[in-house]
This record gives structure tokens, sequence and C-alpha cells, in this order.
């Protein structure tokens, strides 16, 4: 078994069984990957209220034989961030949107130096949604700045289809791709 210590992003939480939870985080070291923590819906739980989305914490976890990983402890470490999100619900909602879009669209376990610095700065910055998503996707090797559009190829692109990674200007975002969730505005 190898064990790892590292920072990183909290970017979902999902129930994994009666007590069991299942975290997709974005690491320093790792870049994105999943972990199982063991108890984290008890009531006596230490690590539930640290493995929050949109959480920076340090955390420590192992690799099993099988191949999965499991969280073993956890802290939170960033207070200017969880200071900025409490009272504010908007905000929130945009970190929890820029979180699952990285979840989206990083490889697992593939750490990236550059992604990683591009996330902090966008969780401890004030940066709009959009241009989070722009420089997410930049660092990611789609830079909106070289896109054109799948459609017309206008170089002056707005949306960004998550589901197959094409750019569409204003004019030429299908219809259906307006309401959908995969379909996000970057410019």
């Amino acid at each position: 078994m190898l064990e790892y210590f590292t920072e990183a992003l909290v970017l979902d939480k999902q129930d994994l069984g009666e007590a069991d939870g299942l975290v997709h985080l974005y690491t320093e070291e790792l870049g994105r990957l999943s972990a199982k923590a063991r108890s984290i819906k008890k009531i006596t739980s230490k690590s539930s209220a640290h493995l929050e989305p949109v959480h920076f914490v340090k955390v420590r976890f192992i690799l099993g034989k099988n191949g999965s990983f499991q969280v073993i402890d956890s802290l939170s470490f960033e207070k200017g961030l969880k200071k900025k999100i409490k009272n504010c619900p908007e905000k929130l909602a945009k970190f929890l949107r820029i979180s699952n879009f990285i979840k989206e669209m990083s490889p697992e376990l593939q750490s990236d130096q550059n992604l990683w610095q591009a996330i902090k700065n966008i969780f401890h910055s004030d940066i709009e949604e959009r241009s989070a998503y722009g420089l997410i996707l930049k660092e990611l090797g789609l830079d909106p700045q070289y896109a054109v559009c799948n459609i017309c190829g206008a170089d002056n692109i707005n949306f960004f289809y998550k589901t197959d990674q094409s750019f569409f200007c204003d004019k030429c975002v299908p219809a259906q791709k307006v309401f959908s969730k995969s379909l996000v505005k970057i410019i």
C-alpha cells in the first residue's frame, strides 16, 4: 500500500452505502482522483466537515491493493475561502459549478501543476465564472483564444460544449444546446 499526503480541492462528495462516501478531489500531486471515505456519514466522523465540496484540504490517503484510494484523514486549511462563501449563496453556487466543471473536464490521475495553480487562483480571487472556465480550458490545452466556432469557423467564440468539447459563437450555438447543462459561457 502506498500512502500520500497532499493538498487538494474537494470537488464533490457522493454517498456510498450506509455510512461511507466517495470523495472527488483535485490534488496537487496526483491530479483528479476519487477516494472512498469510510464512516463519513456517521455523526462522530472527524473528516465529514473537512471533506465538503469547495474546501481546500490537506489529505492523507492510501492506494490499496485493489487500485482504489481510501481517505485516512483530512484537515481544511483555507479559512479565507470559507468566509467568502459562508454568507453568499451565489458565490457558493458559482464555486460548485466550477468544481463540477473541473471534475468533468480534467483527466484522472494526471498531475498538472499549471492547472493546480489556476484552480488555486480561481478560488482565491473574485474572477468571473466564465473567465474561470476559460482559464481551466487553457490549462487543459483547449485555449479559447485559439478556438473557432464549430459550425461557421468564426473566431469570436462565446460557448463551450463539454460533451463533445466544441466551441460555438453566439449565432451558431444550437438551440437544443442552449438549455443544456453541458454548455458553458466562457467569454
